[in-house]
Order: structure tokens, then sequence, then C-alpha cells
């Protein structure tokens, strides 16, 4: 019995140009059905570990942006840059988008808008703090906190969490 190719028929005699005969080759169909069924069981399988990945990467990114953005806001208190202190403050709203600013003045209250550098987090990452009033101010040419505390940065759907911690010296830390 012949099986079926999916070249026209296995093993057809065709003629080239100088009418030498050759033989075609093809695949059968339970190959092709083979090959296929081994590439959906590897997408099916990767696709887990992706998305696992992708929510620890996401994750580890926001934990980076806030460490950054408070020794920005320390540095820039130490620096003086504009004869002023810089703070962060973490804006925590209960079930919308939460985000965290850079602020040049004393106080997020008392600050000067328009070199504010606000960062919104995507709606699976949600804030804590244990911060006072959930900013933290570095004093001017020193660049010691008001507050000292922790950032938690929980993921909702895996309750993954990373912690930024600030210290009474201005250490910033994650764990």
């Amino acid at each position: 019995m012949r099986m079926l190719r999916i070249a026209n028929y296995a093993n057809k005699l065709t003629k080239d140009k100088n009418f030498n005969y050759k033989r075609e080759n093809g695949f059968t169909l339970i190959e092709l059905l083979v090959v296929i069924g081994i590439f959906i069981i590897i997408a099916v399988v990767s696709t887990p570990i992706y998305s696992n990945w992708q929510i620890t990467v996401q994750a580890k990114d926001i934990t980076t942006e806030i460490i950054q953005s408070l020794r920005l806001a320390k540095t820039r208190s130490q620096a003086g840059l504009n004869n002023s202190s810089h703070g962060v403050y973490f804006e925590v709203n209960e079930g919308s988008g939460d985000a965290f600013t850079i602020y040049q003045g004393s106080s997020y209250a008392g600050r000067n808008i328009s070199y504010d550098q606000k960062t919104n987090l995507s709606g699976a990452l949600v804030l804590t703090t244990t911060l006072a009033g959930n900013e933290v101010n570095f004093s001017k040419g020193l660049g010691e906190p008001t507050a000292t505390g922790t950032v938690m940065i929980v993921h909702s759907t895996t309750d993954e969490i990373a912690t930024v911690t600030i210290n009474s010296l201005g250490v910033i830390d994650a764990n």
C-alpha cells in the first residue's frame, strides 16, 4: 500500500532539462502531523513559564525604578539642586492604579509642581508603605531622610512581594 505524500505522490518520476529521470520525495501526512504536534506541545508547556517570568520581571523593574527614584531625590538634595530639598511621594490608591512622584520642595504638599516626575504602576502592581504620609523627603545638603521605613510592591495575581527599605542614614536597599 502506498502512502500519500504532500508533494504530489511519493517517488514521482520527473525529467530534468537533460532528459534524466529523477525521483521527487515529500513528507507523509503522518510526519507532518507529528511535527505540528511537537510544536503545539512546546507552546502549551512554555506559556505558563513565560507568564511567570514576565510577572517576576515586571515586579523587579518597578522595584529598580523606585530605588533609582529615591537615590535620585537624595542626590539632588545633597547637591542642593535649585537650592531645594527633594523627595518621593508614593500615591497609594484603593482599587485604582498606584504611582510615585519625584518632587522638588520640602514636602509633597509644598512642592514645585513643574519639577514633578510621576511614574504610574501597571494595574497588576500594588504599592504599600510604612512611611509617614507615604513620602520621604531628603534634607538639602546632607540628604538625610525625613522618614524611614519600607515600600512594598505586591503583584496582585501571584502575591509576589518586593521590598525597598530606607534607613535613618538614607541608605536605600532592596530585599
